[in-house]
C-alpha cells in the first residue's frame, strides 16, 4: 500500500504502547520495542514498513477509552453506575496510562497541522493507574 502513495503524500499511523510489552510507562519513543502479545507484534511490523517511507508519522497510544470502548474503564465506570462490586485482582503492577479518546483525536490533528515532523510519538496522559485493590 506504502508503495502506491506519491512520495510527498503525508502518512500518519495510529499503533500502541504494546509494542513495549509489559515495560515501565511512560515510555520513550527511543525504548526498544519488547512486545509480548501478537497485537504488539503486529503493530511493530507495520512500524517498520511505515518507517520505510519519508514522510510519516507514527502515534503510539497509551490505554483509549471513551464512549463505547469494551476496556477496563468502561467496565468500572459500568459498575460505579450499576452499583455492582469491583474487583481488582494482582499486586497493582504493572500500572496503565489511560487517555480519552477526544485527547486522542485532539493529538492526530495536532499532528496533521504540524509539517515536518517524522517518527513514532507517545501519545499518553502521562496518568499512571495502579490496577492494586483499592477500599472503594
Amino acid at each position: 500500500m506504502l508503495s502506491r502513495l506519491r512520495v510527498d503524500t503525508r502518512f500518519m499511523f495510529p499503533s500502541s504502547a504494546a509494542i513495549y510489552g509489559d515495560g515501565k510507562i511512560p515510555n520513550k519513543e527511543d525504548d526498544k520495542p519488547n512486545p509480548n502479545s501478537f497485537y504488539g507484534r503486529t503493530k511493530i511490523d507495520a512500524e517498520f514498513d511505515i518507517i520505510r517511507h519519508r514522510n510519516y508519522a507514527i502515534f503510539r497510544l497509551s490505554n483509549v477509552y471513551g464512549q463505547g470502548s469494551k476496556g477496563f474503564i468502561s467496565i468500572v465506570e459500568d459498575s460505579i453506575k450499576n452499583r455492582k462490586s469491583i474487583r481488582l485482582d494482582g499486586n497493582g503492577e504493572p500500572s496503565r496510562d489511560f487517555i480519552h479518546v477526544d485527547d486522542v483525536i485532539d493529538a492526530l490533528i495536532m499532528g496533521m497541522d504540524i509539517h515536518g515532523i517524522i517518527g513514532p510519538y507517545i501519545i499518553l496522559s502521562a496518568s499512571n493507574f495502579s490496577t492494586e485493590p483499592h477500599p472503594f
